[in-house]
Order: structure tokens, then sequence, then C-alpha cells
């Protein structure tokens, strides 16, 4: 193994991103890059900058947070070129990708992931998973406080959001009592299915005790089928 090359970002230092998604239909990389407030794109055959979408939260670098959480969090890319991504404020972004449409590389839609009991300190929406045979986003709120704030904080329970991706409508929500966090939502073609690992649970709750384990989850009735630990 040896460094090929190296690929400049523009703006500022990039100490601040998390996930990074390589889409085989637009050929490009996508970055989240919370230090420039946006998510990086790369030409991944010729190995060049080719922009970046901004208007996203950004990074809490240790200094005052931006409201709510950072982001952007989980990116990914559906075959209809659209780029999905957890922002701050618990918002879902979507961005044009397609080089041939009058709106790329800007955000075309906002999509509120919050419910009743987190209200406005649901925290950001994080990872995301995406079923092509159901056209289904699901995405993590992994960090979710009490609508009422309380000192110190009080953890809500995390949850996970479904999305039309074709009508941008959030179909419905599955919560996950008492865990303490979430991680990347897998879908698996074989038994049409999402996986989501649920790292660990407060008070030994759960189906393991209170240790890791992962769901299997039916995007249709948006429900948890079985836990496997």
């Amino acid at each position: 193994m040896k460094l090929l090359g190296v690929i400049a970002i523009p703006g500022n230092p990039l100490v601040s991103s998390d996930i990074a998604w390589v889409d085989a239909g637009t050929k490009r990389f996508y970055l989240a890059d919370r230090s420039n407030l946006g998510i990086d794109i790369i030409d991944a055959e010729n190995n060049l900058y080719v922009g970046r979408v901004t208007g996203f939260a950004g990074p809490n670098n240790g200094a005052t947070p931006p409201p709510n959480g950072q982001g952007p969090n989980g990116v990914l890319v559906t075959p209809d070129k659209k780029v999905w991504a957890g922002d701050g404020n618990s918002t879902v972004r979507v961005v044009d990708v397609d080089s041939n449409s009058p709106n790329y590389l800007k955000i075309i839609q906002s999509i509120s992931t919050a419910l009743p009991e987190c209200a406005s300190h649901c925290d950001r929406a994080d990872e995301i998973g995406y079923d092509p045979a159901d056209h289904i986003i699901l995405v993590a709120n992994d960090q979710p406080l009490t609508a009422t704030p309380t000192t110190p904080p009080t953890r809500g329970n995390p949850y996970a959001t479904f999305i039309n991706a074709d009508t941008y409508k959030v179909l419905g929500h599955v919560t996950f009592e008492g865990a303490m966090g979430l991680e990347q939502p897998l879908w698996v073609p074989e038994l049409r299915r999402f996986l989501i690992t649920v790292p660990a649970y407060r008070n030994n709750g759960g189906s393991n005790a209170g240790f890791a384990e992962l769901a299997v989850i039916d995007p249709k009735t948006m429900k948890v089928e079985k836990s496997l630990h």
C-alpha cells in the first residue's frame, strides 16, 4: 500500500467529518464535511474536487455547539441521483446531484424527524439506510433528550424514522426504549429487511440483558421483528 496522491479540499481545515459514500451511479465520492458546513463531492474517476453542498449545521468542536446537534452526519445516494444526509435539528436534507438538473448541488427538501417526546431536543438525524425495493429511507436519531430540559440533561429514547424516498413524506417511526444509541441501518435485499445496530441498553434492558444487539426491522410494518445477538 502506498500514497497515490492528495485531493485538496478548499475552505476550513477538515477537522470534523462523518460518513463518506461512494456512488457507482454518479461515480463520485461524497463526504460529510462538518468543518465547512456541507457535503464535499469528489470525482472518483479522475480524483478531482467537484464542489460542495452547503447549508448544514456544522461542527461541535468543543465550543458552543450548533443548535440541537451537528451535521451533516450520515450520507447516501439513491439511484435517482439524490443525496440524503442527516443534519442537526433532527432534519434530513435531500440534495440533487444530477448534473443535468437545474437544481444541481442544491438542497431540494428538508424533512423533520422530530417526535413530540423530544420536541426541539430530538438532536441530530444521524446515519441513513435505503430500501430500494420499497423506496424507503430509514434514518436514526441516536441521541434525543426529553422535551422538557433538565439539569443534567435527561436522555430520551433513540428512534428511527421511515421516509418515502419518492414523496419525501414521513411514514412513521420505531422507538428503542432504553437504548444508548443507534448506528448505521443496513438494507439486506435477501431478507427485504433493515438491520440496525443498538450498541447497548440502560438498566439491563433490551432482549440481550443490556448488551449490544442487531434489530431486524420490516420497512412495511415499521416494527422490529426480532433481535440478533
